[in-house]
């Protein structure tokens, strides 16, 4: 991350932040997880902050968040704003939730990151889904939406192949159909001096 400069000074703060459900209870992933993001991202904004890395777990969620703007920055306020913000419109949005009392849980970790650790520490985040403990209640669900994300770029990957061969049939075909106009009016044009010619002979012999 290179260093930002502001008006009388130069820094790079960066946040590796951990929210948990009330109680651990896995239901984040019922939720529409860009309707997280969205939250996520507007409260970061407002926070004077960007949302550079996010995973979604079961029952809690990291988040790596760069300060852009250290001025307006305040941790606690943007933990609150994050958690309530995020609480209001997902239970707006999904009424099934209204059987939870409580979204977030009260507590939340949080570490500062330099310079050196913060490639460590996006790695870290990145793989949550890939190296799971083995002691980890919801194996099973992540593992399952693994397999789900990995079936999907399958098939995108799929959609574009099959996109990409038609287009290129397209185009072949529209050269051929070019090819072919060209050629049947060359044919016409070397063509129309002797029908002329032969009306010509058919007035005079009749």
């Amino acid at each position: 991350m290179k260093y930002r400069r502001h008006s009388h000074s130069i820094t790079n703060m960066n946040f590796h932040i951990i929210l948990c459900s009330k109680y651990r209870k896995a239901y984040f992933h019922k939720i529409k997880s860009r309707h997280l993001l969205s939250c996520f991202r507007n409260s970061c904004v407002k926070n004077g902050c960007a949302l550079a890395e996010c995973e979604i777990m079961p029952d809690h969620i990291h988040m790596f968040v760069s300060v852009m703007k250290p001025v307006r920055f305040q941790l606690h306020k943007l933990i609150h704003h994050l958690k309530g913000y995020s609480s209001y419109t997902i239970r707006k949005a999904n009424p099934w939730m209204k059987l939870y009392k409580a979204f977030w849980s009260s507590s939340y970790f949080s570490e500062s990151i330099g310079n050196i650790s913060e490639s460590t520490i996006r790695k870290y985040i990145r793989n949550q889904k890939v190296n799971v403990k083995s002691g980890y209640k919801f194996k099973s669900l992540v593992e399952f939406q693994v397999k789900r994300r990995t079936r999907c770029i399958e098939y995108e990957e799929e959609e574009k192949k099959i996109k990409h061969s038609k287009n290129k049939t397209q185009l072949h075909s529209g050269k051929k159909k070019q090819c072919s106009l060209s050629s049947f009016q060359n044919t016409n044009k070397n063509c129309k001096e002797p029908i002329q010619q032969w009306s010509f002979r058919k007035k005079t012999i009749l």
